[in-house]
């Protein structure tokens, strides 16, 4: 025999309690007639028993009082859980033997269908016939797939309410193996239907939006002549005034409007090349080609207007090959020339590369007005370049539309920008080029 608390009795105690149990029980009388030295072992095994039951009974008066607590706990825990469960419209779910129809469907999970506890059957078949018929096969197909390899329960699909209403809900759980091999299924059930409705308005949205901008592409594209056209004549006209006789005196006003025209083409060109590239209707096609031969076409296309406005143009002669796309690197190349002409009143600019491990990176430097600090990580931004046009002061650099597009097309062609200024000094605007060797 041994106690709650683990002490145990020996076999002479065990005796001795034995025989004192069989005369109270049996001869009660002879205790009368017994010598005190026969009743002293007696009494010690009755007063050790005695004492054991007390220690006995405080300890189960103490678990008595661990489960009281605990039953407390449990009963809060359960409570805090049903209001979280209502707060966030999560029913619970479980189906204790896949291998069966009845499943348990917590009280929420009633409210979210639109029924009373227990108002239907909770079960595989009942929740089956509430799918959307555009659902069930799908949803079928997938238990019984999650069912057979044990895997999460992760899905969404309308369910049936009790006014005919369907709404859009999402079931998360898991299957369960227990130590007998039955699988059983448990989750969460939410409604998701207005996140849906959701999800359905900004998705028209944006296809409203993407729509309306392929078609504002399209039609800068087919416009793209008609704009042109006019200026293109308008150049020509410029040409022909200024080999006619005329007076000395016009010579400026005309190199002042043939530089306001360039200015204008240019701004058109972006224009339109911000749209395509907004639209992503331009894919890169890279080349091999020598970078002189960028340097060579840039010199050609901006020389006038570096003559006309009394500023040198030239450029640091190259041997190395780059692996790029022709075009869009030259357009990039040309708005870092186009913006430095165009904020450089003395000096001039120059063309030049330096290598970097497996890279090329194309500089363009100037001796312009230069840029505060502050404004350089705003430099290649479409607004912040917009909004340069008419509120820069004009002893300040204005960005204008051009270094907007080179963030556009650096980034279409995964390149790295570089821009470092210092007012008063002039400008290093750059870009990194894959060498052709490292390709």
């Amino acid at each position: 025999m041994s106690n709650k608390s683990g002490e145990g009795v020996s076999p002479a105690q065990e005796a001795e309690l034995q025989q004192a149990v069989e005369l109270l029980q049996h001869a009660p009388g002879r205790l009368a007639t017994m010598a005190p030295a026969e009743l002293a072992p007696l009494l010690r095994a009755l007063q050790s028993h005695q004492q054991q039951l007390q220690q006995q009974n405080s300890e189960l008066r103490q678990t008595r009082d661990q489960l009281a607590r605990a039953e407390d706990e449990l009963l809060l825990s359960r409570r805090q859980l049903e209001i979280a469960l209502r707060a966030s419209r999560c029913g619970l779910w479980h189906w204790p033997d896949v291998k069966s129809d009845e499943a348990w469907w917590s009280p929420e999970f009633y409210r979210l269908l639109e029924y009373g506890n227990e108002a239907i059957p909770a079960g595989f078949n009942t929740f089956r016939s509430l799918l959307h018929p555009a659902d069930r096969e799908r949803i079928t197909a997938s238990i019984k797939e999650q069912i057979r390899n044990a895997t999460p329960v992760d899905m969404e699909f309308r369910l049936r309410t009790r006014h005919g209403v369907y709404r859009w809900f999402h079931s998360y759980g898991q299957v369960i193996v227990d130590g007998r091999g039955t699988r059983h299924m448990a989750g969460l059930l939410q409604d998701i239907t207005l996140r849906r409705q959701t999800d359905a308005v900004l998705h028209k949205a944006l296809d409203k939006a993407e729509r309306a901008n392929r078609e504002k592409t399209h039609f800068l594209a087919a416009a793209s002549h008609d704009l042109r056209q006019p200026l293109q004549s308008l150049s020509l006209y410029l040409a022909a005034l200024k080999r006619m006789q005329r007076p000395a005196a016009t010579d400026s006003v005309i190199n002042k409007m043939q530089q306001s025209l360039r200015s204008m083409s240019q701004l058109l060109r972006t224009l339109l090349n911000i749209s395509r590239l907004d639209a992503g209707v331009i894919n890169p096609e890279p080349v091999v080609f020598p970078v002189q031969e960028l340097f060579d076409t840039l010199l050609i296309n901006n020389a006038p207007g570096a003559e006309s406005a009394g500023l040198s143009l030239r450029a640091r002669p190259s041997n190395d090959l780059i692996y790029s796309d022709r075009v869009l690197l030259e357009e990039l190349v040309q708005n870092f020339v186009a913006n430095a002409l165009h904020n450089t009143d003395r000096g001039g600019v120059l063309l030049g590369c330096r290598r970097r491990g497996e890279y090329l990176w194309i500089q363009v430097w100037d001796t312009g007005i230069g840029i505060a600090a502050d404004k350089l990580p705003q430099l290649f931004n479409t607004a912040a370049s917009a909004a340069a046009l008419d509120t820069q002061p004009e002893d300040t650099v204005r960005p204008g539309l051009g270094l907007a597009i080179v963030q556009q097309i650096a980034g279409l062609l995964d390149y790295r920008l570089q821009a470092a200024s210092r007012q008063g000094r002039g400008s290093l605007f750059a870009v990194e080029v894959p060498l052709a060797r490292a390709v």
